[in-house]
């Protein structure tokens, strides 16, 4: 039996776990961390809008706080942990957070090519526009 990662709040962008997370994934990657630090800084004069939670080395979420739910910029595995579980585990994380704030609508975009879709669609998201 493993030993349970626990998730770190993190609320600098500039982490160097989600960068070093976001560098392993390969250009796409870099381009979130780009993103990250440019949506905290959108946030910069709302007090708790921007979050992240990490898990060890393995992955991350991020996003912001909105008036009746959250705003996910990325949820990212590192390449040699995908498939195990983790992403699922930080989704679960991210809605039990909206429960413990009294919200109720996760957004976010994706592309419908890519891998990330598909697994959305598994985990009952729904699509709501192009």
């Amino acid at each position: 039996m493993g030993v349970e990662m626990v998730p770190r709040l993190v609320l600098d962008p500039t982490d160097k776990t989600i960068e070093r997370i976001c560098r392993a994934c390969g250009k796409e990657g870099v381009r979130w961390f780009n993103w990250l630090r440019a949506l905290e800084w959108r946030c910069r004069n709302k007090p708790g809008a921007y979050c992240a939670y990490v898990w060890d080395e393995d992955g991350f979420y991020a996003g912001s706080w909105t008036k009746n739910g959250f705003r996910l910029a990325v949820i990212a595995v590192v390449p040699e942990k995908r498939g195990q579980g983790l992403g699922k585990k930080m989704l679960e994380h991210l809605i039990l957070q909206m429960k413990v704030r009294g919200v109720h609508k996760l957004t976010f975009r994706t592309d419908p090519k890519s891998p990330a879709f598909r697994w959305w669609l598994r985990r009952g998201a729904k699509v709501v526009g192009f």
